[in-house]
């Protein structure tokens, strides 16, 4: 049996490396994605599905316009999605309500609108008793308030599904269980991959495999992420509805559409140990009590966690590298879902266009190639 070629093949099945293959297919290219496990099934699987481009600290300012450009692509996908793969996403674009605490939370508030106006985001002071009509399950507690009215979020395993649907109703092929293991390099050019099952050749070849990625030969020195692992939990309770993301300094909850709440979530490094620890659930389960009180009687009805792919200067990786024909598209940390328009976006003009319509300079994986491989 021959070897099997492709305009492009994407190591990754997440929603990252769906995107990617369904905007391909979308232009015309013959795509193949081969994944380790069943596609779907780590980082995007696990996270709580927030489409927010507000930096959680100074270190994640530079990828506000990024950020930004994504949220701003997010309607115009979510509604393609849906169309293609006939299926929901439960996207809900309501905003988020941040929650103060602390006694400084007035001087809090200050300084968070006037950075947001700073950046170009919406951010409008709330007064505590507007903050609570809008979410009556907010404790009583509560010292000051934002709402950030552009924000939105989504079932992040809803909407994998559904981009991973739509990428093969678009022609894509999809290989589950079956891994890159290395890329597969020829006359000083990317020729493919080198798959657990042999060969695949194409033209082009994009790196996707989240924190999994330092681990394929030949992509390490350009991708050196390493996983930060993050537990979460689910709560049910007539007494905990949201309507919109209720966001504090030590927790954030989601909604869902099947009326469950989506509560995360902690930053490990842990290795790839994928495990549930009582220290990790305990601070979820205390922040969540002190942001809704209500959490207190709620049903525990799942907990689960997942490793995000975490890069040195935790900014993600994206871009060509210098051996031809071969791109990254990974290190996305906890901006995985915000940014799944917009790489897929970005990887399609690299490779279709030769030029990008955004300036992503900064965060091309030849900042990497120096830098130890945390897989080695």
């Amino acid at each position: 049996m021959g070897v099997k070629t492709y305009d492009a093949v994407i190591a990754g099945g997440g929603l990252i490396g769906g995107a990617i293959a369904w905007e391909l297919a979308r232009a015309g290219l013959r795509v193949a994605i081969y994944d380790r496990q069943e596609p779907g099934h780590e980082a995007s699987w696990a996270s709580a599905g927030i489409i927010s481009p507000a930096p959680e600290h100074p270190g994640m300012i530079p990828l506000v316009p990024l950020g930004k450009a994504s949220a701003g692509l997010y309607p115009r996908f979510i509604a393609q999605i849906e169309e293609r793969s006939g299926q929901r996403t439960g996207y809900r674009a309501q905003g988020t309500l941040q929650a103060l605490f602390a006694r400084e939370a007035r001087e809090e508030l200050s300084t968070l609108v006037a950075l947001h106006h700073g950046l170009g985001l919406a951010c409008d002071p709330l007064h505590v008793e507007e903050a609570r009509e809008m979410e009556p399950a907010l404790s009583e507690e509560l010292q000051a308030a934002a709402l950030r009215p552009n924000e939105a979020c989504v079932d992040n395993r809803l909407l994998t599904r559904a981009v991973l649907e739509a990428a093969r109703r678009s022609g894509v092929e999809i290989f589950a269980g079956t891994g890159v293991e290395a890329v597969w390099q020829e006359n000083g050019r990317c020729a493919g991959v080198i798959t657990s099952a042999g060969k695949t050749a194409a033209g082009n070849t994009v790196i996707a495999a989240g924190c999994y990625s330092a681990g394929i030969g030949g992509a390490g020195s350009y991708a050196p992420v390493r996983p930060a692992r993050g537990q979460m939990l689910a709560l049910r309770s007539p007494a905990l509805q949201i309507e919109r993301v209720l966001w504090s300094e030590r927790i954030y909850f989601v909604p869902r559409e099947d009326g469950r709440v989506a509560a995360g979530a902690t930053v490990e490094y842990a290795g790839f140990e994928k495990k549930l620890t009582p220290a990790g659930i305990l601070s979820l389960l205390e922040a969540a009590m002190e942001l809704a009180p209500a959490a207190r009687d709620a049903e525990i009805v799942e907990t689960w966690c997942g490793l995000r792919p975490d890069s040195p200067d935790h900014l993600p990786i994206l871009g060509p590298t210098d051996v031809e024909g071969l791109l990254m598209a990974t290190g996305h940390f906890r901006s995985g879902i915000l940014l799944a328009p917009v790489t897929a976006q970005l990887v399609r003009e690299w490779i279709v266009d030769q030029r990008v319509s955004l300036d992503v300079e900064r965060l091309s994986p030849l900042r990497f190639r120096d830098a130890p491989n945390p897989a080695s």
